[in-house]
């Protein structure tokens, strides 16, 4: 029987300046293949983190580091348009020859506020939550087109999924009344997701109490897939 028994992760100052620079070179040749409009490059960070496993009795122990590297770039094409895209780069540093990086557009948009009247308009690949995350939990490999409207006192959401043969279709809404004297929000979601069998929905309350908050949330759902999020991190 093999047992762990050890696992730490701990963070890398220190890595060999040629595979940084194998990764930043990834990252600009991706960046200068954005089309033409040239989004603004807003930040970007990189996260080091070295993983070590010892197993009893057998010769799987050993170390590896990884890295992950972000790039925020955003376009105000006009007062109304807006594009976003946050550009991703993952890195295994082995000692192998053939290492796989692996690039992808991990979030990216366009936002059009007052589309039509006071809708704002969004469509692209989206992270989409509710209900702490009980309900749905829709990262990654999401693209939405989503309308929202905004108040004072009150707010709208509705998205659905885009056109796709490999997963089912995705709906989902969302309404929240505010300011509301004994909770400060109280909020109304519902999703029916074909690609995971299931359609439910929540309802959630929240207050603030200086120190301590209060949260309550309550839903149902009808899951042939056993399980209420994605699992798409």
């Amino acid at each position: 029987m093999k047992r762990i028994i050890g696992e730490q992760k701990v963070q890398k100052e220190e890595i060999n300046n040629e595979k940084i620079s194998i990764v930043l070179a990834l990252v600009l040749i991706v960046t200068m293949a954005v089309p033409a409009m040239a989004l603004e490059f807003q930040k970007g960070k990189m996260k080091v983190e070295n993983k070590y496993k010892d197993v009893d009795d057998s010769n799987e122990d050993g170390s590896g580091t990884k890295a992950k590297t972000y790039l925020f770039l955003k376009q105000q094409v006009d007062k109304q348009v807006s594009i976003f895209t946050l550009l991703r780069v993952d890195y295994d540093f082995a000692n192998q020859k053939s290492t796989e990086t692996k690039t992808f557009i991990r979030k990216g948009w366009i936002n059009v506020e007052n589309a039509v009247g006071p809708l704002d308009f969004r469509a692209g690949r989206l992270d989409e939550a509710a209900a702490n995350n009980l309900l749905y939990d829709m990262e990654r490999k999401y693209e939405f087109a989503r309308a929202t409207y905004d108040s004072k006192d009150f707010a709208i959401k509705a998205g659905h999924s885009f056109e796709d043969k490999n997963a089912g279709k995705i709906f989902f809404t969302e309404a929240k009344a505010k300011n509301l004297g004994l909770f400060e929000t109280v909020t109304l979601n519902y999703v029916d997701n074909n690609e995971l069998a299931y359609e439910g929905y929540s309802v959630a309350s929240a207050k603030e109490f200086g120190v301590a908050n209060l949260d309550f949330t309550y839903g149902d759902a009808d899951n042939d897939a056993d399980d209420l999020t994605s699992n798409a991190k």
